[in-house]
């Protein structure tokens, strides 16, 4: 209902079915994942991107994006009120501050609740969205516990290279697989962010 695509219906996009099986693969226990609401957050930055794209070349579509990206947005905030806010799940209130699409008022409520969990993701896929969402709230301390914890543990445990997917509550090497650039955030990130 608060998105552009129903995961519940199966005349809906894969990407539905698969962006669900993803959050259930990276965070077991915590099911109440609003996909829906994802997606539009997804949706709005890719709009929020092609305003900026269009600003300088075509003024009427960058207005268009604009205007399309503040509906979204106001559905998302309109949707988390501050009960909602409170029960967000760790992987939607990662989204939400990634895009950096919502008011700072909300991102504050999102990222308190977002420590207050204090979640371990294990794909390192995820991972890099985490990091984004953390320097986005510039916590520097986060961003290198994430670094260290994840990436870190892999390093200590012997890997030379990315590994597909790690709980770093559990440091063993994974029977999945050990060479998987989908994990390798960091090689993004620390040039991106750091350098």
């Amino acid at each position: 209902d608060n998105g552009i695509i129903n995961i519940d219906k199966k005349t809906d996009l894969e990407f539905g079915d698969i962006l669900t099986g993803w959050i259930n693969h990276i965070a077991p226990g915590e099911e109440n994942s609003d996909a829906n609401l994802v997606l539009t957050a997804f949706y709005a930055k890719s709009l929020q991107d092609l305003e900026v794209l269009y600003k300088n070349r075509d003024q009427l579509k960058s207005n268009e994006y604009n205007l399309e990206k503040t509906t979204q947005i106001n559905e998302i905030e309109n949707y988390l009120n501050p009960q909602k806010v409170d029960s967000i799940d760790s992987h939607s209130a990662t989204i939400f501050l990634w895009a950096g699409i919502l008011s700072s008022e909300t991102n504050i409520k999102i990222y308190n609740t977002l420590k207050r969990k204090s979640p371990t993701f294990f794909t390192g896929y995820f991972n890099l969205f985490y990091l984004q969402a953390l320097a986005n709230q510039q916590d520097t301390n986060a961003v290198r516990h994430v670094l260290n914890n994840y990436w870190g543990t892999m390093v200590k445990l012997g890997a030379v290279s990315t590994w597909e997917s790690f709980d770093p509550r559990k440091p063993e090497v994974p029977q999945w697989s050990q060479t998987h650039a989908w994990a390798g955030g960091p090689t993004y990130f620390l040039p991106a962010y750091v350098a």
